[in-house]
């Protein structure tokens, strides 16, 4: 024996109320209905841009005393946002972003083993907002290939440009880097919050502020 009951929502539209008797086990089932009176709600009643990108390399890159680290092979690009070009990811919206950059630097083969560090950062608009470091030692010169990484989370404005640096120490240290796409590679995705992120931001002394300094250098 079935029993419908129905009544409207705060939406206006009508729900649906279906019990199932079946001996001694009761099972709802509810079917919900919404309108928007008496025309069609829009497709865009709710923003759901999607927004998300990743490139990789392609080919070596030089590195000479450290520069941009170019990503000119668009893997995919949902929204339009990364500038091939350029190597930099420009956003269409106002978020809370997830950045991972990567890339393998393989030292010359014609020099003297040392020991070096091999720095990543990401950059907004020219300050350096985040940054990773790897060591290798010089009995793992000529055997490694050297992995850095950097990940985070950033707040970026519509319009902000994003790009990726990378530095050698010692700077004298020349080489290149190697373009296999499991290593070298440049992401981000638009979390979907909804909410304000300054609502009670803390206060970030000036000590703690992006610099348009290289990282890890003194």
């Amino acid at each position: 024996m079935n029993r419908k009951n129905q009544m409207y929502g705060r939406s206006g539209g009508r729900k649906t109320e279906e019990v199932c008797h079946d001996e001694m086990k009761v099972y709802p089932v509810v079917n919900v209905n919404v309108n928007c009176g008496n025309q069609p709600c829009p497709e865009d009643a709710c923003d759901c841009t999607e927004s998300s990108f990743r490139a990789i390399a392609g080919h070596n890159q030089p590195i000479i005393n450290g520069g941009q680290v170019f990503y000119p092979v668009v893997e995919y690009d949902l929204n339009d946002e990364y500038d091939a070009e350029t190597s930099k990811f420009i956003p269409k919206e106002d978020g809370i972003y997830s950045f991972t950059a990567s890339l393998a630097f393989v030292p010359p083969r014609n020099v003297t083993p040392v020991n070096y560090s091999a720095d990543i950062a990401i950059r907004v608009n020219g300050d350096y907002i985040l940054a990773g470091q790897s060591y290798q030692g010089q009995e793992f010169f000529f055997t490694h290939v050297k992995v850095t990484t950097v990940t985070g989370i950033i707040r970026l404005n519509a319009g902000d440009e994003v790009d990726v640096q990378f530095f050698i120490a010692p700077s004298s240290l020349n080489g290149f880097i190697d373009p296999r796409p499991w290593a070298t590679h440049f992401e981000a995705a638009r979390f979907p919050f909804t909410i304000d992120p300054t609502i009670n931001a803390p206060k970030i002394p000036s000590s703690a502020k992006t610099s348009t300094k290289p990282p890890f250098q003194t």
